[in-house]
């Protein structure tokens, strides 16, 4: 899965992974970039966006042992 979004990050500027053309700002459709993405790398569906956020949850946390960088790497709003 980190290929494919690797290769669709390409040479952002912007810095967003699945940009949008909302005039607002906001990603309105993250889900469907997801579901682009994870198609292309031939995931299952049962692999939805919030187990992928919780599987790199999981892998930080197991990967360095410590809570405070996994929450950085979160960015969880109780860090702030």
């Amino acid at each position: 899965m980190v290929p494919e979004l690797k290769r669709l990050a390409g040479d952002r500027s912007e810095g967003w992974l699945f940009p949008s053309d909302s005039k607002c700002g906001h990603l309105t459709t993250v889900s469907k970039m997801f579901a682009i993405a994870r198609e292309r790398a031939g995931l299952p569906k049962t692999v939805v966006l919030y187990s992928a956020r919780h599987t790199l949850d999981k892998d930080v946390m197991e990967g360095t042992k410590n809570p405070a960088v996994t929450m950085d790497v979160m960015d969880t709003p109780t860090r702030r």
